[in-house]
Parts: C-alpha cells; sequence; structure tokens
C-alpha cells in the first residue's frame, strides 16, 4: 500500500510497496543496477536510489512498466515528478504537488548520424533491427525507400491488434529527425524509451534530442536528452 515499503527497499524516493509486487520481472529488467528481487517475500525492490540522471531515467522507467502500480516515487523533486505525471503515473507518485508543469509526450527526435552518406532508409532498417533485437516477438517492416525520407511500422506484439506503430525518418540538414506517427496512441511512452534504446545500440547514433509536438512547432530549444 501506499507509504508501507517492501523490507529490503533502501531508503530513498523510490519504492516498492508491501505486498504488492505481482513478479513480473519488468521493474528489474528496467534499472538492474538499481533492483533486485526477494525470493522469500516474491517481490522486486531497490536495492540502491538512483544517483545520476541515467540512473533517475532506469528507476522511472521501471515505475511505468509496474503493471499493478507497486513500483512508486515519494520524492519532492519537480522535476522528477513532472516526468512521472506527464506519462501518466500520478497514481504512483505519493507527494502530489499543487502544480506541475508537464512538456508534454516526446513523440520525436532528432539526431546526428555518424555515417554521413546513409540514407534515410539504411538508417530505418538500423533502428529497426535493434528494435527487434531487444524485442524478439517485435516485428519491424520498412517501406518507402528514399535516401532523405523513410517511413517503417513497429510492431511490438504483431498478434495484437493496434499493437504497433508507424514511424518516419527524414534528413534536416545535418541532423535526422525520427517521429512517432500516433501520438494519442497510449503506448508513447513505451515506444519512445524502446526507439531510445535502439538508436543508442545502433552505435551511430548520437546527440540525441526529444521534444514535444508543441515544443517542437513553438519552442524547439526546449528538448531533452531522453524520451521521458
Amino acid at each position: 500500500m501506499k507509504g508501507e515499503r517492501t523490507p529490503l527497499n533502501v531508503p530513498g524516493p523510490f519504492y516498492v510497496a508491501k505486498d504488492e509486487c505481482i513478479a513480473c520481472g519488468a521493474p528489474e529488467a528496467e534499472a538492474p543496477s538499481l533492483m533486485a528481487f526477494d525470493e522469500d517475500r516474491g517481490s522486486c525492490y531497490f536495492r540502491r536510489q538512483p544517483a545520476t540522471p541515467d540512473e533517475t531515467y532506469r528507476a522511472i522507467r521501471a515505475v511505468w512498466v509496474s503493471c499493478c502500480g507497486a513500483v512508486r516515487y515519494a520524492g519532492d523533486d519537480p522535476t522528477v515528478t513532472a516526468r512521472l505525471v506527464n506519462i501518466g503515473l500520478d497514481g504512483q507518485v505519493d507527494v502530489q504537488p499543487k502544480r506541475v508543469r508537464a512538456p508534454g509526450l516526446r513523440t520525436g527526435v532528432t539526431f546526428v548520424w555518424s555515417i554521413q552518406d546513409a540514407s534515410a532508409s539504411a538508417i530505418a532498417v538500423a533502428i529497426g533491427r535493434q528494435l527487434e533485437a531487444g524485442l524478439s516477438r517485435g516485428r519491424s517492416d520498412s517501406f518507402s525507400p528514399d535516401a532523405e525520407c523513410a517511413q517503417f511500422t513497429w510492431s511490438w506484439a504483431p498478434t495484437i491488434a493496434g499493437a504497433a506503430m508507424r514511424l518516419e525518418v527524414c534528413r534536416l540538414e545535418e541532423r535526422w529527425l525520427l517521429r512517432l506517427s500516433d501520438v494519442t496512441h497510449p503506448a508513447v511512452p513505451s515506444v519512445g524509451t524502446s526507439i531510445d534504446d535502439a538508436l543508442r545500440a545502433t552505435g551511430n547514433a548520437r546527440d540525441l534530442r526529444w521534444f514535444s509536438n508543441y515544443d517542437w512547432s513553438t519552442k524547439p530549444e526546449n528538448w531533452s536528452a531522453l524520451p521521458v
């Protein structure tokens, strides 16, 4: 329940609620350096609190994938709270602020690709392969092979209707732009984190800059290095 922690959870803002973990293994997979599983109690827990921005990102992802809501945040950092509220996790935030300024879901990312003569379709294929590597049952289908702009579909659960999204990769002078087609899809945060992982795994993408639709059209300087 809210505020009551599983016994092995270390003190700090992120925690797992006592007797609520269903042993799915997803949170620990998202934050393996921070979390572990207590075999005796059948519950995951935080063995260490995040100490860097990347570790905080992993902890937020652990909260996101907690399907039963057992992974929670009890801190008062307004930035972390805004990030959690922005992806619909306000129910897993113990300290509700009076006002949270959320940037909107980040549905696009620009990046520099290290291979200068790469085509849009080649980049799309590289990203698709990494998406499939990260989720073995997922499938990516490339189409519209063009040097400047290419589209492909990422299906994270091909047998389930609606578990797919079209992505577009286009050249922007010295950078590349990847955007999600359906910004209202409930899986946007999950797809964003998967794309972020895939881009970094290619070894060719650098200087990633994520943004919401609003920021892209009005305040492009308000980008973030992370999707959530």
